[in-house]
């Protein structure tokens, strides 16, 4: 019975850190890298589907007043691994295509170790998203109508076969909840074969 009683409390911790936990913080999310510098935090989420979901930070001061496009081109002009296309004659107003240079040998949008989706009358397009917890998402207005504020999240999604969804956000790791039942086993059990 005691040994019940104490597997019941080594998992009840685990329970309500699951279920109390809504908004995501930024430190929790998977983020590639940081480009600007300020005392004001917001997020670029990236998600093509399939599993493939990047995050990019971005600092800034408010008194650069800086848009969710500032963002999107602060991170495009921070590394060669980051692509982005504008559609045609729609210059910094409608998105078309953005890449990740997943296997370090410069993008291609025809490499298949490379994550790429274009899109805009035909295979689908790219939906924008804000959110100001990572958990509830609202569809943006496009590019550059959303001025940032600190906390801000904005995220792109690919929309295959124009089916939009929010993104997904990568995460950090977490220990799981299957180590934690594992080593409060063996503290029982060890306890147990401490006292015979």
């Amino acid at each position: 019975m005691k040994r019940k009683m104490l597997l019941g409390a080594a998992i009840m911790p685990l329970a309500v850190v699951v279920y109390a936990h809504a908004a995501i913080s930024f430190d929790e999310v998977a983020v590639e890298y940081w480009v600007g510098t300020g005392d004001q935090e917001a997020l670029l989420i990236v998600d093509w589907q399939e599993d493939r979901m990047l995050a990019f930070g971005y600092r800034f001061s408010v008194f650069d007043a800086p848009t969710d496009f500032d963002l999107f081109e602060a991170v495009n002009d921070h590394s060669d691994r980051f692509y982005r296309e504008w559609v045609d004659g729609m210059p910094q107003s409608a998105v078309f295509g953005i890449g990740w240079d997943v296997d370090l040998d410069g993008f291609y949008k025809d490499d298949p170790d490379d994550w790429y989706e274009e899109g805009w009358f035909e295979n689908g397009f790219w939906s924008q998203y804000l959110s100001d917890d990572g958990e509830v998402w609202t569809w943006g207005g496009g590019i550059g109508t959303h001025d940032l504020e600190h906390g801000d999240w904005i995220g792109w999604s690919w929309a295959p076969d124009f089916v939009a969804s929010p993104p997904d956000v990568p995460l950090v790791p977490a220990p799981s909840a299957l180590a934690f039942l594992v080593s409060g086993t063996l503290i029982v059990s060890r306890r147990r074969r401490q006292r015979h």
